[in-house]
């Protein structure tokens, strides 16, 4: 009887992490810009940085396990 538990593989934990670390960077833009009350080019940056960073490392993930359920 196949299994329907799916492994994860090493490469498919790291993804999570960096996509877990974008979230983080993003969350901590967007408290500088809280904290200063206005915007600032370190929050904004760090905003862009860890939004590209997650949206890029969950699409990695997606198409890793496309690609292997073809």
């Amino acid at each position: 009887m196949p299994s329907t538990v799916d492994n994860p593989t090493v490469t498919d934990l790291l993804l999570v992490i960096v996509f877990q670390l974008g979230l983080c960077v993003l969350l901590l833009g967007a408290i500088t810009n809280a904290t200063q009350g206005f915007d600032t080019a370190l929050g904004s940056l760090g905003q862009v940085v860890g939004s590209l960073t997650a949206v890029g490392a969950l699409v990695a993930l997606l198409v890793q396990r496309r690609l292997r359920t073809v």
